[in-house]
């Protein structure tokens, strides 16, 4: 229900009181200020001890409606405008609108001021003309005019709303949890099952060791380890919009361990293995474990192969300058070459070549020590000539001699029979250690022989590279 509204105005005592059929006029009696009681009471005229109000309004019944436009408003109800009156009685507003469609729909749209008036409850694809009338406290106004026609558009489902599922937190399992791996060899690592929310990212933590790679979109560790490492523990934490969780994988990169006969890293044959590490390298400043010797058919000019032994080298070179008879490290170079020991080898050969001895044609050392090759993708150019107790142990190894100790002297067995030993010649053999000015060690590979000797250094024998590792 709504109430209609009328607004009514109290008369001055000197003005003549409204009349005639377009006015209404209200009389109230009320008391006196003497009187005990207060009250007001409508009456057409009041008694002599009460005091009368007169008040009066309008009555005019509202003016015919006029529709200024009609639009369809959805594909279930239409929008009315309504042309601006200025004649509206101001003592009764509309209190109410009426709409009637053709089609016989009816809908009061109640309203004091809005001219903007809307239908709702129509059919889609459906053309209606409508008609408006105006309600007061007076009473309803005649029907306006028909409105222009007005179709209402088809029924559009609307598109439902997709209704996703929060994206859950990530979780997720490795398929193990831990490894050990010999270094230079390719960890087998782990896979990823995911069992949470989609993973936007992955990290690892510490980062990812010498030689390994991670990946951040698949969470993977791969690569060959470089280093050897005790136990790490390696966290992985894989991330989304709603949150991140972490998982532990323990790498452990150990050393490699040869024995005699084994090809070495640089795919030679492993003839020495030291009982605890030794000094080496061409400054002393690493130590080592291994002695590998280099294969026996090299491709090389001056080394001895298989089956055929190419031209010996002397251990010095003549010229330009006749070093055979001079003593390394008193002109053109600092260090000397007299080490004998087992890891002094790298350091004698760099001597004896900075010394001046470059010519691979003429030097033992220079030609040992241009030896290069690549395993692997990797470059091994660390080889030289060994020391005097180095060239001891491949003479041990060559004959099949079981080791005893690294003072041992090479004696007996027949050439090549030792692990992996091939390519030895029953002949003479050079060291990189110097003895006195015109000479240096050399040793008898002989089947009767094995014994160390000092030599003149312009003698030609033959030479094995090696490197330590």
């Amino acid at each position: 229900m709504q109430e209609a509204q009328a607004n009514w105005h109290k008369n001055q005592t000197d003005s003549a009181i409204a009349s005639g059929a377009g006015a209404k006029v209200i009389v109230i009696c009320s008391n006196k200020e003497s009187s005990p009681v207060s009250y007001q009471v409508i009456r057409k005229k009041c008694a002599k001890h009460q005091v009368t109000t007169i008040f009066s309004r309008s009555s005019a019944l509202p003016f015919k409606p006029v529709i200024a436009q009609a639009v369809a408003y959805g594909y279930d109800s239409s929008q009315i405008s309504l042309a601006q009156n200025p004649e509206t009685n101001p003592d009764a507003p509309i209190a109410f609108y009426t709409i009637i469609s053709s089609k016989g729909n009816t809908q009061r749209v109640y309203s004091w001021n809005d001219l903007s008036l809307l239908i709702t409850g129509l059919q889609a694809l459906t053309t209606y003309t409508f008609t408006v009338s105006a309600t007061t406290a007076d009473g309803t106004s005649p029907i306006s005019a028909a409105s222009l026609p007005v179709t209402t558009p088809a029924y559009v489902p609307p598109t439902p709303t997709p209704t996703t599922a929060p994206l859950a937190a990530p979780a997720f399992t490795l398929s193990s949890s831990s490894e050990t791996k010999t270094v230079n060899n390719a960890i087998t690592g782990y896979t990823i099952t995911s069992s949470g929310g989609t993973i936007a990212s992955y990290a690892i933590s510490p980062a990812a060791p010498a030689g390994l790679t991670f990946s951040t979109s698949t969470g993977l560790l791969s690569g060959t380890p470089t280093t050897i490492a005790s136990a790490t523990s390696y966290t992985i934490t894989a991330t989304n919009a709603s949150g991140a969780t972490t998982r532990t994988f323990i790498l452990t990169v150990v050393a490699l361990v040869y024995t005699v006969g084994d090809t070495g890293p640089g795919g030679g044959k492993i003839f020495y293995v030291a009982t605890t590490p030794f000094a080496c390298g061409p400054t002393r400043a690493v130590t080592c474990t291994y002695l590998e010797a280099a294969p026996p058919a090299l491709g090389l000019s001056g080394f001895d192969s298989a089956t055929a032994f190419s031209t010996d080298r002397s251990w010095a070179q003549l010229t330009p300058v006749n070093y055979r008879s001079t003593t390394v490290g008193s002109s053109g170079s600092s260090e000397t070459a007299t080490a004998t020991a087992i890891g002094w080898g790298y350091f004698n050969t760099r001597a004896i070549v900075s010394q001046g001895n470059t010519d691979t044609s003429t030097s033992a050392a220079a030609l040992a020590d241009s030896y290069t090759v690549t395993v692997s993708g990797v470059l091994f150019d660390d080889w030289y000539l060994p020391s005097k107790d180095e060239l001891n142990q491949m003479c041990k190894w060559s004959k099949g001699q079981a080791w005893i100790s690294d003072a041992t002297v090479c004696t007996g067995g027949a050439i090549n029979t030792g692990s992996g030993a091939s390519g030895f010649a029953a002949y003479y053999y050079w060291s990189s250690s110097e003895g006195f000015g015109f000479s240096a060690w050399a040793q008898n590979f002989q089947t009767s022989g094995g014994n160390q000797f000092a030599s003149g250094k312009n003698n030609t024998y033959y030479i094995r590279p090696i490197r330590a590792f």
